[in-house]
């Protein structure tokens, strides 16, 4: 009678099955590349896609400051003119901080700067004013 002699046993191809330090290495290597690139990428996406949050506030106030100046012939001078609980107004998400400066009785111009602690290096302050004219234009 023959004994029993497990594959993992034997000699000859097929014989390591096993992952040795080096494909291990070349695996995390690669992952460490696609990280590289994938992570700023993301971050640069997720910075873009909170701006959406600053111009729905300052297009919002824009239009509470039409609608304002319609019923009383100048612009609010404050955010709690319009109807918000604070100077400066907090936008839907909370991220940024809308204020209002008003020139005189004919312009505005508003402004949203980030909340901690989001952080939004290209993007320190959009502004918008009653001209229509909306700064930085890489913001917008």
């Amino acid at each position: 009678m023959t004994a029993y002699k497990p594959n993992f046993l034997e000699n000859g191809p097929g014989a390591n099955s096993g992952v040795t330090l080096l494909e291990l290495m070349i695996v995390v290597v690669i992952v460490a590349i696609l990280a590289g690139i994938g992570l700023p990428a993301y971050q640069q996406y997720a910075r873009e896609s909170k701006r959406t949050d600053a111009h729905t506030a300052l297009l919002r106030v824009a239009a509470l400051q039409e609608k304002f100046f319609g019923n009383n012939n100048q612009y609010a001078a404050s955010t709690t003119t319009l109807g918000y609980a604070a100077q400066p107004a907090t936008s839907n998400e909370g991220l940024w901080a809308v204020s209002v400066t008003a020139s005189g009785v004919a312009t505005y111009t508003l402004s949203a700067a980030p909340l901690d602690p989001h952080v939004d290096p290209d993007c320190n302050a959009i502004t918008m004013n009653s001209a229509g004219v909306k700064l930085p234009p890489n913001c917008w």
